[in-house]
């Protein structure tokens, strides 16, 4: 009788802790708007394109989505790579940024600012030192206090996004959300998927 009380007590308290961690995760959920301002300028740059323009696209992956994962969302087993693999990675994407800032655009895609699964490292904080003479316009698409999959080794605190480097000063840029595809409560710890449009000013040729 006492273990059957035991086991009782033990399931109530598990199913309690559950109900409130579903319930912090659903208060401190992150909601973008379907469309966000995120900068307008009064004084825009105007951009000659019949000179060309120069760009780059680079998902990096938070610096931990190299060769060696095999990645649990994608059917694999792993949850992070070391955070030695993590840190030679980051060091190639600083350099890569380094040896190409005479670019005009550099779009990139999950940048972490303060996640586990990159052992904390504000990419974007990095990033925009090397890249000075740019600007620059950050937007999240993913904020989750604590993602608790795989159970076994949680993937825990995810801050990420997509940030532009440009060298003009955009007329204005916007974050539009896609619409979710997952359901309730997985949705709590899923990213929430977006993209930029961001508009110049482009100088008119006179005839």
């Amino acid at each position: 009788m006492k273990i059957i009380k035991f086991i009782l007590k033990f399931v109530t308290i598990i199913i309690i802790l559950f109900v409130l961690f579903v319930a912090y995760a659903s208060i401190s959920d992150y909601k973008p708007e379907t469309i966000e301002l995120i900068f307008e300028s009064e004084t825009p740059d105007t951009i000659n394109v019949n000179k060309g323009i120069s760009l780059m696209i680079w998902n990096i992956g938070y610096c931990g989505l190299s060769d060696d994962m095999d990645f649990f969302y994608d059917g694999g087993k792993q949850v992070r790579t070391s955070k030695g693999n993590v840190f030679e990675n980051f060091d190639f994407v600083k350099s890569t940024l380094k040896n190409n800032d005479s670019l005009d655009f550099i779009l990139l895609q999950e940048v972490d600012l303060h996640s586990k699964r990159s052992y904390y490292i504000n990419e974007l904080d990095s990033f925009t030192h090397i890249l000075q003479g740019f600007y620059n316009y950050f937007g999240k698409n993913y904020d989750v206090t604590f993602v608790p999959s795989p159970v076994t080794n949680p993937l825990g605190r995810v801050k990420s996004g997509l940030v532009s480097f440009t060298k003009y000063n955009p007329k204005s840029v916007k974050r539009y959300s896609f619409p979710g595809n997952y359901s309730w409560p997985v949705k709590l710890f899923m990213l929430d998927r977006c993209f930029w449009l961001t508009v110049f000013l482009q100088a008119i040729k006179k005839r």
